[in-house]
């Protein structure tokens, strides 16, 4: 009879409760820091031949609190999102998870775009911004002889 003996039979009791504990524990703290980290606010972008197109999520933010620019190669989008407390009102918050305030992201394209063909649409919490390139960026078809 061959006895197997695991790394576990040669740690005093409790030593591998101890260590799936911490292994939770750094899993929390991991989790905690990258949703800190998360850029805000969140945006899809997608290119083709014609330009590009982003699509950025802005619940609870109005139309007129949002600015887009175009500059070069870099779109950039800034607002305010506001959060409505209670006027006049004394609130203890027993949880507080919707943040307010200001924002400003700059997205950079791999080609120039023609920001007089730039259009913005906003609904539904929706930014979605199409950015076409400029003319002489699009990739020119040549024909073979």
């Amino acid at each position: 009879m061959i006895l197997r003996l695991q790394e576990t039979d040669f740690r005093p009791s409790g030593w591998t409760e101890l260590e799936r504990m911490n292994r939770h524990v750094n899993r929390l703290f991991e989790e905690i820091t990258t949703s800190q980290t998360r850029a805000y606010p969140p945006v899809n972008v997608s290119t083709n031949e014609d330009g590009a197109v982003l699509t950025v999520e802005l619940p609870g933010v109005r139309r007129e609190d949002i600015d887009v620019s175009v500059i070069g190669s870099s779109v950039t989008f800034r607002g305010t999102k506001r959060i409505d407390d209670p006027a006049g009102e004394t609130v203890v918050y027993h949880r507080r998870e919707r943040r307010g305030g200001e924002f400003e992201r700059t997205i950079r394209l791999p080609k120039r775009v023609d920001r007089d063909r730039v259009d913005a649409h906003h609904e539904h919490g929706i930014l979605t911004i199409t950015a076409p390139w400029k003319e002489e960026e699009k990739a020119a078809r040549i024909r073979i002889n």
